[in-house]
């Protein structure tokens, strides 16, 4: 079995349980890192959306899977290769399952993507989407994935314009992220109008014909084997910083790069921090260039191996977190 996968294929293990690849460090061809998709709980088949709620959900039910990745200095589920069973390839899924098939969410999901490949200047096999399981008749959501920042930043621009020269995408609204925050991966209470602001700039992630709810995952070139980074917690920081550079808030996992205003609770090191790293899709395209964030995230010392650099940062989307923009001003994308 080749296990070349990357973020959002996902693996079917000996138990039939489905968990998602996540994020770009693994330990190939031994181990890889994925959290629980599609799974038993509370007695039936159920999908879990968030990557906090996942990695709860693998500790308690899953404990012999979990250990402490020194990639992430955290305790994450670590699959053995020996435990896959099938692996479910995004690319393939959408040419041998997604396009062929007549159902409804299926003729969607196609003229979505033909849509954006047209538009980008791409091809159709240049994108892929996460398998979903036949259990589940008409899904709400899909996860759309491009294999590069090439074809991502294509990707991304395609969707500026068809948001601006159609009317057949909306963006999310804050009422209806509101009333799910947690699968968005937000734990901090925000008010609609507020959601309403933040969300009115992002194009990577909205609803196409009124019908779907769509997210595109920007994967990076770079994939890691585990000792080519190693990561330190240096603990809990709530800090006041000011974003320099957006671009690659595109990607996952998104960064931003940043420089701190002031450490009001924490390590004096936060002080130094230079990026947010983000592992959840809700605070993706969150911020822009120039604005004032409050962060509430883990404080963090890496080291890449590969290129001997070293440098703070603070990452959020695995716990409790916070990132939000302190002038809420609406700020809407300019086509």
């Amino acid at each position: 079995m080749d296990y070349k996968v990357r973020d959002g294929d996902v693996v079917e293990l000996l138990d039939h349980s489905l968990w998602v690849v996540s994020w770009n460090i693994h330990k190939i061809p031994d181990s890889i890192i994925a959290l629980p998709y599609y799974v038993f709980r509370d007695g039936k088949r159920t999908l879990i959306e968030s990557p906090m709620d996942s990695i709860e959900y693998a500790r308690r039910k899953y404990p012999y899977l979990t250990t402490i990745v020194e990639s992430y200095d955290r305790i994450l589920p670590l699959i053995s290769t020996r435990l896959i069973r099938r692996i479910f390839y995004s690319k393939a899924y959408l040419r041998n399952e997604i396009l062929p098939n007549s159902s409804i969410f299926s003729r969607l999901v196609r003229e979505l993507i033909s849509l954006i490949a047209s538009e980008a200047e791409i091809t159709v096999d240049d994108l892929g989407v996460s398998f979903i399981p036949n259990e589940i008749v008409f899904p709400r959501k899909v996860y759309i994935i491009a294999y590069n920042e090439e074809v991502g930043f294509k990707v991304y621009n395609a969707l500026r314009r068809l948001f601006f020269t159609t009317t057949l995408f909306e963006h999310l609204k804050g009422d209806h992220v509101f009333s799910a925050m947690r699968k968005y991966g937000i734990y901090v209470k925000i008010s609609p109008k507020t959601l309403d602001y933040i969300y009115s700039r992002k194009v990577l992630s909205g609803i196409f014909r009124g019908k779907i709810e769509y997210h595109v995952k920007i994967l990076r070139s770079k994939v890691y084997s585990f000792g080519d980074i190693k990561v330190q917690n240096l603990g809990r920081v709530l800090v006041l910083a000011k974003v320099l550079d957006d671009k690659f808030s595109l990607l996952t996992p998104a960064e931003y790069d940043i420089q701190v205003v002031d450490v009001a609770e924490g390590d004096f090191k936060a002080k130094f921090a230079s990026k947010i790293v983000v592992y959840n899709e809700g605070y993706k395209e969150h911020l822009w260039k120039g604005v004032t964030t409050l962060v509430h995230g883990r404080l963090e010392k890496v080291w890449n191996i590969v290129e001997d650099k070293e440098h703070y940062r603070i990452s959020v989307g695995l716990s409790r977190d916070i990132l939000l923009p302190t002038r809420r001003l609406y700020a809407p994308l300019e086509p």
